[in-house]
Formats: structure tokens, sequence, C-alpha cells
């Protein structure tokens, strides 16, 4: 701004709560700066007094995430060729930009290839990878980065500062830690945190406000799994989920706390400087865990974070972390004294079988949970097939009987056999929800002018009855495979077999049995053997 030179459109990326937006709105604010100083605004002008008044209307501020069709952007488009009417430049703030569709992009496209004078176009985003490269090559780009903890710390202290707070520096850090680089993130936790303390900003309420383990429950929890008392894990874990703290800020914790011992055990200045509270509890426990046992519990908490996204039961699987977690180093030991144990008198070899037979009772607990998980998961899937079948059993599917046994009447082999040799071809040229369900189908019959489809199930033929538009693509591709206009018509397998007795009896007559008359031999000709049933009154 200082040389004059200023692009047409600008694009703003990087992490939630780093300031795009409100650099775009202090950008815009400098360039039309009626006595600028530097390049900064000079926040006295009438320009500056308007846009910190929210009152330039040549300012404007678009949520893409809500006007994402092409019809906003073209309205932007065709009022972007006005002049501004009080400012030097007509600034469009477009936020969350990746949130356009594929439609209002090309539109955007087409103001950016020919860009109205005196008009700046500022796009703001967090997911820059969902913008077309088309656009991006007509911006200039800038890329925002995470704030750094030490700065959002001292932020927070001028505003306590000003607002003549007293507060706890590990309070501070603590916010700084949970809104992960982030400066909107931290002032909205620490505005929650406010409205929630007394007089002074504390640790304890930086933890209720943001549902993070206190450094004792942590503490507590890693100590019991660290000297194998699982009981003693159990309980801490019980007692933390019953303060209300979610499953996945538990494990996040956990890991930061795994993490700074790692660090603590090679570099004790460096975790010093960052983490001000280093409690006895946390001292030993870098004294007790080696760094293979630190490793192998950050794999662990890392495994169970990625099953907890999954699944609706994170109960079961923290209290299955617990388990590993305490039993970790009673099995290498146990490894070790065994070998160690052959030329050694008998009262080791009794504490080794001792430790043999608590590890399997530890594993058979693991087991057990682990079988819990499967069956939770079991019932899950049924309750949601029996809702399924239920909204079926509401909507009776009735096939068209008598048009099916017209066509089974005149069905002619040699069509059948056509149609049959090309069906795997047909069915791949469908959508991949139609192929799925005519894969449980077979063509069964095939006159001069229809052909009958047997579903397995009566909610498979149910289904695909209601699918009006593979009804009508089926007619269209086998009209052409047989040169004529062809009807469609879907059947439940059990329904189709008594169609198919009840054919074979017509045709059998009143004298003869079954399995002497032709018309048996006729009906598995048409058929196939496969799908005649005899049945003897």
């Amino acid at each position: 701004m200082v040389s004059g030179k200023i692009s047409h459109a600008y694009l703003f990326s990087g992490p939630r709560g780093t300031g795009k937006t409100s650099v775009a709105k202090i950008f815009a604010k400098a360039i039309n700066c009626l006595n600028p100083h530097n390049g900064e605004p000079c926040n006295a002008c009438e320009m500056c007094v308007a846009a910190n008044e929210g009152r330039l209307n040549d300012v404007i501020e678009i949520d893409a995430a809500s006007n994402n069709g092409v019809e906003e952007i073209r309205d932007i488009r065709d009022k972007a060729k006005y002049a501004p009417t009080l400012a030097k430049y007509k600034v469009y703030i477009i936020d969350e930009v990746h949130m356009l569709s594929k439609g209002a992009f090309n539109a955007l496209l087409k103001t950016l290839e020919e860009p109205p004078k005196n008009v700046i176009f500022i796009l703001a985003t967090t997911e820059p990878h969902k913008i077309p490269a088309t656009i991006i090559s007509r911006t200039q780009r800038f890329a925002f980065k995470r704030i750094k903890e030490s700065d959002i710390v001292h932020h927070l202290e001028d505003i306590l500062k000003r607002e003549n707070r007293t507060y706890d520096p590990e309070a501070l850090r603590w916010i700084a830690k949970v809104a992960e680089g982030g400066m909107r993130d931290a002032l909205s936790i620490l505005d929650q945190v406010i409205a929630y303390s007394d007089d002074m900003v504390t640790v304890h309420d930086v933890m209720e406000v943001t549902g993070s383990l206190t450094y004792d429950m942590m503490d507590r929890y890693l100590t019991a799994c660290a000297n194998h008392q699982v009981t003693d894990a159990m309980t801490a874990l019980t007692e933390i989920l019953d303060a209300g703290k979610e499953s996945q800020r538990f494990i996040e914790d956990l890991l930061d706390y795994v993490r700074d011992l790692l660090i603590y055990k090679q570099s004790p200045e460096w975790i010093t400087q960052e983490r001000s509270v280093l409690t006895d509890c946390f001292k030993n426990l870098s004294e007790i865990l080696s760094e293979s046992q630190l490793y192998e519990m950050i794999r662990e908490l890392s495994e169970t974070q990625k099953e907890i996204k999954l699944s609706v039961h994170a109960d079961i699987y923290l209290e299955i972390l617990t388990v590993k977690l305490s039993t970790q180093k009673v099995e290498s030991n146990a490894i070790a004294k065994s070998s160690i144990s052959q030329g050694q008198d008998e009262t080791h070899s009794l504490e080794v079988d001792t430790l043999i037979k608590d590890i399997q009772q530890l594993q058979t607990q693991m087991l057990s949970l682990q079988t819990q998980i499967h069956n939770l998961e079991q019932q899950k899937m049924m309750a949601s097939q029996s809702k399924e079948v239920s909204l079926s059993e509401g909507t009776h599917f009735q096939a068209n009987e008598n048009r099916i046994y017209d066509i089974m009447t005149h069905s002619q082999k040699q069509e059948a056999q056509k149609v049959n040799d090309v069906w795997q071809e047909l069915v791949s040229q469908l959508t991949l929800p139609q192929q799925g369900l005519l894969n449980s189908s077979q063509p069964k019959a095939v006159s001069s002018d229809g052909i009958v489809l047997v579903f397995s199930y009566p909610i498979l033929a149910q289904k695909a009855n209601q699918d009006k538009t593979l009804k009508t693509t089926l007619i269209t591709m086998l009209s052409n495979l047989l040169n004529r206009h062809m009807d469609v018509e879907f059947i439940d397998n059990e329904h189709w077999e008594k169609l198919v007795r009840r054919y074979v009896a017509h045709q059998k007559g009143s004298s003869a049995t079954l399995k002497e008359n032709p018309s048996v031999t006729d009906a598995k000709s048409i058929f196939g053997e496969d799908n005649i049933i005899v049945v003897d009154d």
C-alpha cells in the first residue's frame, strides 16, 4: 500500500481464528483512508470512522457458507460494475470462499478475469485446496500461520491488565494451548472464564470451562497405570468421566502429558519454560517410565483416539486403553524374569508364575471388553435392520401377478437366453445403487413384450418398484436390446414360486401326475429346471 501497487484480488488462507477476516477489514480501511501514514489507516478521517463504525457501504462482507449459489455471485458481479459511492475502492470480502458451488466459482472467475476499475476482492478460506486453480492463479495469496502460544499469552495478559483483573499465568498458558493457535478461540475462552470465575482467572476455572483434565486427574491416572494398579487406574478413569470430561479431550490431554514427560527426560529446561507447574507426580513418572514405554503409551493413545472417532461406545475403548497402559510394564518384566528364573531358586519361579497368572487374568478381561464392544455393535446393527423391516412392513409390496402370469404363459426360451447372456453387462451400465439392487435379482421369464425380474426378498422388489428411474431405464435398454417395446415387472422369489406352481398345475390337466405330464418338461425348458418345484397334489 505504501508503494501504491494494489492487486484487484487477494486470497487469505490459514487456520481458523488467525485473523484473516480482521486483516481484510483493516486492509479495506487502509486503502480507503484519506490520510494514511506509511500505509497504516489514520483512524480519524471520515472513511476510517465510517469503517470502524461499520457504516462504510463500499466495504461489503459476504459469508459464502450461506450465500454460495450462482445467483448471489452474479448479483455481486453486476453490482461491482458500479463505481464506489464514497470511498476510493469498493471492497468485497468473501469469507469461507471454498464453500461456493462450482457454478458460483465460474461466475466469480469471469469477474476476476475482467476486473472492474476500483473494485477489490478479498477471499478468505481455511481450506484453500478446495478452491479451483483458475481462481487461485488470479489472486495474490497470503498464507496465515498459527499464532504462537507465547504471543497469545501476551495478548491475553494485556487485556486482563486493562480490565484490572488478576490472573494465574498458568491459566493463560492453558487457554493458549487449548486455542491451538487461534486468537479468536483464545479470546472466546477467556470471555467464558471471566464470566465463570469470581475475581481471579485460575487454572481450575479454565479446566472447568474447556472440559480439560486437571493436573491432579492426570497425575493420579498415569501414576496408577505406571504402577500396574489396574483397579486404581479404572477408578481414576471413572471419576474423570463422571466429572463430565469428554473422551476426545481425555485422550488429547493425556497425549500432551505423555509428550511433556518424554521431552522432560531429554530437555527439562525446555519443559520448565513451557509448563510452569511441574508436580511431584510428574517428576516421579519421568523417572519411573522409560522412553520406550512413553513411546508405546503415545502409540496406544493415538490408536484409541482413532477408534473413538468411529465408535459410539467411547467409554469401553477407554477402559481397554486403561488395561493396556496398566499392564504394559508388567508384561515386559514377566518375560525378563521368566528368562532369568531358569537358574534361580523356587521362590523366583513362584513369583514368575504369579505374574503370568495376573497377565492371563488381565488378558481375559481385555478379551471380555472387546467382546462387549462387538456385541454392542451387533445390537446396533440388528436394531437398524429391525427398523428397516418395520418400515417395509408398513408399505406392503404387491406384484402385478396377472401381468406376470401372462408373461410366463408366452415366455420364449430363446429370448430369455438372449437376455441372460447380456444381463451382467446391462446391469453394469446402471448407477452403483441400482447395480447393488439388481445384483439380488435375476430375469426368469421373457415374452414378446415383457420380462419378469425375480428378487430374493419382497423388500428389494418393493424398493425396485419404487425407483421409477430404474424401471424406465431398464425398459429403454431392454427394448433396444430386443428391438421391440418391453415391459418390466418385479416380483419376489416366494411369490414367483407360487405362480410357477400354479402355471404347472394349470398345464398338467386333471388326470396325469406332475412327474409324468409333458407340461412339466415344457415348464422346465422355459423357466429352467432349478426354478421349477414339482408338487404332487
